[in-house]
């Protein structure tokens, strides 16, 4: 005897107390244990748990690592594609990226959000978009415009906007084309 109590002992369904024995069936069956079924139970959901949250854990992960490669795609393309609108107009050169940093900076000191600094700078990049429907021999004159030169010149914030329209994965996106010629004295264009 212990000082838990009979010490216990089961030889082919045999059980016996001490030095007493006990003859017939009393098989040890943990089923029939209730604290053995908690105790199953836990390690069972415990492992549950553990293999979720790596399975979890490594979906995230993945999930991480394709968006931040969307996003070097995203930030490639509209770059990409800011140059190609410099460079149909020789006078602006690199104008777009300097016009979003400074737009960038602007809105970090107003305190707006990383994400809507983001696309302040997305937005920004791309707001003479419209410049590719405006003929070059106007684009690229040397000497003044001419009124009615003037007139299609001040028309690329509204193209800009309509071809920006469906670019809906940066909110707002189209106004940064549609309004950047506007003025607080109400002299601006195209809305005046």
């Amino acid at each position: 005897e212990s000082h838990f109590g009979p010490v216990l002992y089961s030889r082919g369904g045999v059980l016996t107390v001490a030095d007493y024995r006990i003859e017939g069936r009393m098989p040890l069956d943990p089923k029939s244990m209730p604290l053995t079924y908690v105790i199953f139970i836990m390690y069972l959901l415990w492992f549950i748990y553990l293999g979720s949250h790596i399975m979890s854990h490594n979906k995230i992960e993945k999930l991480q690592k394709q968006r931040d490669h969307d996003l070097e795609i995203l930030n490639q393309s509209i770059t990409t594609f800011t140059y190609f609108i410099d460079a149909k107009d020789r006078y602006t050169r690199n104008h777009s990226v300097r016009v979003a940093m400074y737009a960038k900076e602007i809105g970090r000191r107003l305190g707006l959000e990383e994400e809507d600094l983001q696309n302040l700078y997305y937005g920004t990049l791309l707001h003479d978009v419209g410049k590719i429907g405006i003929p070059d021999n106007i684009l690229r004159n040397d000497g003044s415009l001419n009124k009615d030169e003037y007139e299609i010149i001040k028309t690329h914030p509204l193209k800009g906007a309509e071809m920006l329209k469906h670019f809906t994965s940066i909110p707002n996106i189209s106004d940064c084309a549609h309004y950047h010629h506007e003025r607080y004295d109400g002299t601006g264009y195209p809305e005046g």
